[in-house]
């Protein structure tokens, strides 16, 4: 399968725009991303890489004063995702309580809570702060005789588009008392979802935030 490797340069960089970069150009058909220190790398099948739809979409890129240039080349002719269960990840520890890794590492310094993923297996791992801070929260829950629904959203400005479209469907299988947690989104738009959710009749009870990202946590009334 032969595949097509898009260098993304992104002038100023930051981990946000690298973020929305992502979610952007997987309408253009990528499928598989590399951080590189100027911005990262992305991987499309030959014949779904929609070019004229990429160009547009870098044209309106929804950051102020950002901009994104490519480069593009044929990629190696490999098995990316085989690469990536090959490699695996760096195990990740949560709160010092938390250990995350893959079944290749051994001899890691115990933790409460040991998590082995199977890279092959893998999509998030906890490394991007959107998963880390929702397991800091979930270790000072009491999670017992509990019904729990993880429902995946994207990241950055998608990701709050479809948290305000979708809040109505999540509190309609709420009770009260019951708690909800929002995350993969930034501190600025934190007004935004509170105002969602409280006409929807869930109670605000705190945020967390890290490098700009944020979590909230709310109880249906």
């Amino acid at each position: 399968m032969k595949y097509l490797e898009l260098d993304f340069i992104i002038s100023p960089y930051s981990r946000d725009a690298a973020d929305i970069l992502i979610a952007l150009v997987a309408d253009a058909g990528l499928e598989s991303f590399v951080d590189t220190p100027q911005g990262v790398k992305g991987y499309v099948q030959t014949g779904l890489f929609e070019q004229s739809v990429l160009d547009n979409l870098l044209d309106f890129f929804p950051i102020e004063d950002v901009k994104v240039t490519y480069r593009l080349a044929e990629a190696e002719d490999k098995n990316w995702n085989e690469e990536w269960e090959r490699n695996g990840f760096e195990p990740v520890r949560i709160a010092d309580r938390i250990l995350i890794h893959s079944p290749e590492h051994h001899n890691l310094s115990p933790a409460e809570y040991d998590i082995v993923i199977n890279p092959h297996q893998a999509f998030g791992t906890g490394t991007h702060h959107t998963t880390g801070m929702i397991l800091e929260r979930l270790l000072g829950m009491n999670l017992g005789h509990k019904t729990v629904l993880d429902a995946g959203c994207g990241t950055g400005v998608f990701n709050r588009n479809i948290l305000l479209a979708d809040l109505p469907s999540f509190v309609s299988v709420m009770h009260a008392g019951s708690q909800m947690i929002l995350s993969g989104f930034y501190v600025e738009d934190i007004p935004l979802l509170v105002q969602k959710a409280e006409s929807l009749g869930l109670s605000y009870l705190n945020h967390t935030e890290k490098e700009n990202w944020a979590t909230l946590l709310f109880e249906r009334l």
